[in-house]
């Protein structure tokens, strides 16, 4: 009988590891991206965007693009799938917090990454690691989509 209650214990114990690591592994799964591209001396295109790892995202055009006002939605499925794939290259841990320096005719940009309990703020003018600019270009090319 002792036998059978301890495996019991433990049979428990392990259902309840099992679903802890679940729990930690479907939250680096849930994501938010918030990008703001600010304007510059009246040239350049000035947005924000949030997407969430569910395809769901919210646009405001501010100057300068397609777009412009409010606008909610889901991305579409290709894009959705080569934004999780650039993501997944990107080692937000080794991340600068800023990159370049203002100048009068220099665009800030923000990128903000959360994933279940971290986050990461990216402020930036030039100077950015590739993988950062290749998030940036996708974000143009959504919202200059014409199914957008």
């Amino acid at each position: 009988m002792k036998k059978c209650s301890i495996f019991i214990t433990l049979l428990a114990c392990l259902m309840v590891s099992c679903s802890v690591h679940k729990n930690v592994a479907n939250e680096a799964k849930i994501w938010t991206i918030d990008y703001k591209k600010g304007g510059c001396l009246d040239v350049c295109q000035s947005y924000s965007l949030i997407i969430k790892s569910t395809g769901q995202f919210e646009y405001k055009g501010n100057f300068k693009v397609k777009q412009m006002g409010v606008k909610k939605g889901l991305i579409n499925k290709s894009q959705m799938s080569e934004l999780r794939s650039l993501l997944a290259t990107v080692n937000w841990q080794e991340m600068n917090d800023s990159y370049g320096n203002p100048a009068e005719d220099t665009q800030r940009k923000d990128l903000n990454y959360t994933s279940g309990k971290f986050k990461k703020n990216i402020s930036y003018y030039r100077l950015e690691p590739q993988k950062i600019r290749k998030l940036e270009q996708l974000f143009d090319t959504i919202i200059n989509h014409d199914e957008f």
